[in-house]
């Protein structure tokens, strides 16, 4: 059941076709070293809470895919069929036009496998790390009339980071599978509350969501009065949905319990029916914040 309306600004990063071959082949150390690709035609600035600066003189000649680590990540590498998430731009070698750029609309989620993300996409983020900045120079497909291509890609967090927070006795209690999917349990004695409720059970260490901004986010909801899910993005195929906060684009009780909330925060939010899906009654929804991206309505940031 898809009861957002689903903020569709950004294109698909699923168009990146990303080939490496690897052989190496009775080489030694030294041979091994010497193969290594000079990257230094092409500067990448390093700070990872902002759009990447990238600077290489065009036309830019790419004969094989070059993987550099711009910015070492930190914490659980990513494996096949993990959730990945990430912020891309796409420069053309030649023309030096950007063909995609995520940082203007919302980050790209897919799971890392072949099939999703193309073998070059996997090879490359395959073993990557969270905060992560890497850099790939791609040269044209065989069959492709296209030029060479600069891709930088910064790894997203995809899951919550911070303090746990333990929910009050008078709220549902919540327990997660092995791939961080909640299960929302609502006692038959708990009195059904007649207000909108936010609490934390994740104090992440992010920026602050504002009106205006962009956010990426897993969710899971179900009814009060019986358990029932009526959406949720920890199903098999699903992956993290992007909203606008602050503008209508989601219902109300959603812009409330969001605004100032910091990413890496895990929130469970209470919706009256006024306040969320009238014809659901009082819903409870627990939601993961990932990521945030685009200005506020307000000149002044939080961070």
């Amino acid at each position: 059941m898809r009861k957002f309306t689903r903020n569709r600004a950004g294109r698909v990063l699923g168009s990146l076709t990303l080939v490496t071959a690897l052989a190496v082949t009775g080489c030694t150390p030294e041979e091994i070293e010497e193969e290594v690709p000079d990257v230094t035609d092409v500067t990448v600035s390093e700070d990872t809470s902002i759009e990447p600066e990238i600077e290489f003189t065009a036309p830019l000649e790419i004969e094989q895919l070059e993987v550099t680590t711009v910015v070492e990540g930190d914490g659980p590498e990513l494996a096949d069929g993990d959730l990945v998430l990430v912020q891309a731009i796409l420069v053309d070698a030649v023309s030096q036009e950007v063909h995609i750029n995520t940082w203007s609309s919302e980050p790209r989620a897919m799971h890392l496998t072949v099939a999703e993300a193309g073998q070059g996409l996997y090879t490359a983020l395959v073993g990557a790390q969270p905060g992560a900045r890497i850099l790939l120079k791609e040269p044209p497909a065989a069959d492709e009339l296209t030029t060479g291509r600069v891709v930088v890609l910064d790894v997203l967090p995809s899951r919550v980071a911070g303090e746990e927070v333990e929910p009050r006795d008078d709220l549902p209690s919540v327990s997660f599978e092995a791939d961080g999917e909640p299960e929302i349990t609502i006692d038959e004695d708990l009195e059904v509350p007649s207000e909108l409720v936010s609490q934390s059970l994740v104090k992440g260490e992010g920026r602050q969501v504002r009106a205006g901004q962009t956010v990426t986010m897993n969710y899971h909801g179900v009814r009060w009065e019986d358990g029932e899910i009526i959406d949720t993005t920890w199903s098999e195929e699903a992956l993290p949905r992007s909203y606008q906060v602050g503008v209508g684009d989601m219902p109300s009780g959603f812009d409330s319990g969001l605004l100032e909330q910091r990413i890496g925060s895990r929130l469970m939010l209470i919706l009256p029916p006024e306040e969320g899906y009238p014809a659901e009654g009082v819903t409870v929804f627990v939601i993961d914040l990932l990521a945030v991206t685009g200005e506020p309505i307000e000149s002044e940031v939080l961070d």
